[in-house]
Parts: C-alpha cells; structure tokens; sequence
C-alpha cells in the first residue's frame, strides 16, 4: 500500500480532466484536473491539499472489481479494477481535510491552476502504521509447488517460470503474482522466466502503457532470473480504439528490450533451444501470424542448431487456426509448422512442443507432430466465451491460490516429456510426445 501510494503521487495531473460522479470515468473539464491513477488509501488515513484556499472533490472506489471483469469478455476502458461508489464520492467541492474510515482508492480533482503532480496538490497522512505483508496463502503455494516441481525433476533437468496474459490494471492481482513468483524462485532457483504476451490490455495511451508495463516488467526483472518472452495482440496497444498505437519496433524495445521480436535462446543444461516467436501484427489484413522474414529467419535457425539440441516454441497466439476463434487462417501456419515438422522427423523427434498464451484457457493439442499447449490468463478471471474446441477455463476467486494462474516448466535432460506444475487455479499436466 505506501508503495503504491508514493507512486500515485509522483504521477503527474491531468489538465482539463474531472470525473463524473455518476460513472467514475475521466471526462473532459475545462478548469479542473484529475489523476489518471487513483491513489490507494486506508482507514485513518487523512487526505489534504497543500494550499488551503483550493477546492477538491473525491471519487472513491472499492478495492473489489466488478463481477463482470472476472466472468464476462470484458476489458474496463481505464484499466481499472476498481469499482466505483458513487455514494461514497463527493458531488460538491470542499475544503479541508479528508478522514478515511474504510479501505479503497480516490481520485482527487481540483480546481483551478493544474499543479503538475498530485504530490503538488495534496498531502497524505497515513493511519496507524501497517505492515506491508504478502498473503498468508501465498508461502504454502509456493512450497506445495516447488515441492512438486522438485519431484518430477531429475538431476540435469530444468525449471522455468511460465506466465501468459497478466493485462495489468489499477488493482488487479498482480503484486500477488509477483510475489508468488519470488517465493517459488527462492525454493526452487529455475533457469528463467517467460512471459508469452499481453502484459495490459492495450488500451490507454502510450504514456500510460508504458508505466504500467514497467511495473510487470521491473517485478520480472527482479527476479534475477534470465528473461524471456513474446509480443502478445494487446501489447500492441491498438486495442478500444487507442490512437497512440506503438509501432512493431516500440513494442519489442519496450517489452523484449530487442530489435527484432523474433528470436532463441539456448538452455546448454538441457541441450534445448527456445524460440520466440511473434505471431501478431495490427497493421497486416492478416492479423494474426508469422511473416515471411520471420519464417525465412526460422529456417535459418533450424539449419544452424547445433547436433542433439531439441527445440521449445514459444509463441502468444496458436500456431493453429483451430485453436484461435478469433480468424480463419493463421498467417504462414502451414510454413511454420512444416519446417518444425520436418526438422522433428529428421531429428528423432526434437521438437518438444509449442507452448502458447492468448486463448485464456488451458489445453493440450495432441494433433500435430508436437504437443501445442495453452497455458491460461495469469489474471484473475474465468469465463466460457470465446475459446477453442478442447479447452478448458479455470474457476477463479480472488483472495485465495485460485486468484493465480500460472506454471513451473520442467524441461528434463533425458526425457521429451513437458512437466507443467500449476500455480493456483487448475491442475498439473504432462505435455508427453506426439510421435
């Protein structure tokens, strides 16, 4: 809490921007100022402007989201998971000091001249110290899954820390995942961590984009552990209509800290290449897919590999236009998938498997030479909508394991089977060879 609060003061105001007490959403005010971020408060925690002779008004919002974020295809258009309480929030202007008596978060506008930052405008006094401390659930998951990782692996064998579709937004679970992430890092000591895409919804202006992916990726990074990841369709951020839409070469600088979003790394301990791959492109007619320098650089590779090396794609949107409800074709599937098809024949079998984000479902796809698998939406939420044939959402609950979702990636030495271990919501799964 008083890191997410010195944070939301730092952040600037927004001119010409209020709040409607009806809704909570940011709306046009000529002479008024707002922060885009609310700022998080606790009871006895006491709120006032630094010039006494200003006028605020308070928004308020609970910490709990709405339902229909959980369990319908929903994005909030502010990437807020707060819900707003009108009855809560002020319709007329004050002065004055402000006294907390229940938990949530505020935005403050003011009127007149915009003060740059909202550390400009006001004070916060906190209440009675509070420690800040991680859920009591978090240590005995962490142990129960490290503890399961640790019996599925054999000396030589290799663990990852594997996340897809975190969509970060104002109080969303997230500082749970990282926290759980750290906790079964220190028990556990994987070779890495990858993310496969959509670190928000992609939806908010750059400025904004940017620092809310920052935190995912500052929390990932310090870890300690090698990074790794793909581009997902929201990272994009073209999503809602969004008219500061970030070119291929932002999103790879921002979120992979590369040049070319396509690229591998190897695992020496396992003798195993990972290839990163990027399977998305807003301005294509042809969304979702792999182009033809992509392809033609994937050849390259295959061809290089040393001797014995056995291959794990990586990827945010499926290979496969049957695992993807949203378009008929995947752009370049058929190349793709004939050159890792190929190479796995002639390799005695190399190709581990593809392993995917982006449906927000788990599934296992035992069709092709390799198994394709889905892993589901890091964020908390649950619903049927919009998946593929064969797949499956998991149950959701804030407040408990099932808040999570994410798995330990046990790549072994001496054996071709994909150990998945499941942190919280679902169940442990062994991704065995096709052929």
């Amino acid at each position: 809490m008083n890191g997410e609060r010195l944070a939301a003061l730092e952040w600037e105001m927004e001119p010409d921007r209020g709040v409607d007490i009806q809704t909570g959403l940011l709306v046009r005010r000529s002479g008024e100022s707002t922060g885009f971020e609310p700022l998080p408060v606790a009871p006895g925690d006491t709120l006032r402007l630094k010039d006494p002779d200003r006028e605020y008004r308070l928004a308020f919002y609970r910490p709990e989201p709405d339902p229909r974020l959980l369990y319908t295809y929903c994005y909030q258009q502010e990437a807020n998971w707060t819900s707003f309480c009108p009855g809560r929030s002020d319709v007329g202007w004050k002065t004055g000091a402000t006294v907390f008596d229940a938990p949530g978060y505020v935005r403050v506008t003011v009127r007149g001249a915009a003060p740059a930052r909202l550390g400009d405008a006001v004070t916060i006094e906190p209440g009675e110290p509070r420690r800040e401390e991680r859920p009591s659930w978090i240590d005995g998951e962490a142990a129960r899954v490290a503890g399961r990782a640790r019996r599925v692996m054999r000396p030589g064998d290799a663990a990852l820390l594997v996340l897809a579709d975190t969509h970060y937004a104002i109080g969303c679970n997230w500082p749970d995942t990282a926290r759980s992430l750290a906790q079964v890092k220190a028990r556990l000591q994987p070779a890495g961590v990858l993310h496969l895409g959509d670190v928000t919804d992609g939806a908010l202006p750059e400025k904004w984009t940017r620092r809310f992916a920052g935190r995912v990726l500052a929390d990932l990074h310090a870890l300690d552990l090698p990074y790794d990841g793909c581009l997902g369709n929201h990272d994009s951020n073209y999503f809602s209509g969004n008219t500061q839409v970030m070119d291929k070469t932002a999103c790879t600088r921002l979120y992979l800290d590369r040049d070319v979003p396509w690229y591998y790394r190897d695992l020496p301990r396992v003798r195993v290449r990972m290839i990163f791959l990027d399977s998305f492109d807003s301005t294509r007619e042809q969304r979702y897919g792999f182009c033809r320098e992509e392809i033609r650089w994937l050849e390259r590779v295959l061809r290089r590999t040393p001797e014995g090396y056995r291959l794990l794609v990586f990827s945010h949107v499926p290979p496969l236009a049957r695992l993807h409800v949203w378009s008929r074709e995947i752009l370049g599937s058929e190349a793709v998938l004939g050159l890792l098809t190929r190479y796995h024949r002639q390799h005695a079998g190399a190709v581990l498997g593809w392993i995917h984000g982006h449906n927000h479902a788990d599934q296992i796809y035992r069709g092709e030479a390799f198994p394709i698998v889905s892993v589901g939406c890091s964020k908390t939420e649950s619903f049927p909508e919009h998946k593929p044939a064969g797949s499956l959402t998991r149950e959701r609950r804030l407040g408990q394991p099932s808040q999570e979702l994410w798995d330990v990636l046990v790549v072994h030495a001496h054996s071709r089977d994909l150990d998945l271990i499941r942190y919280g919501a679902g169940a442990d799964r062994c991704a065995s060879p096709t052929e």
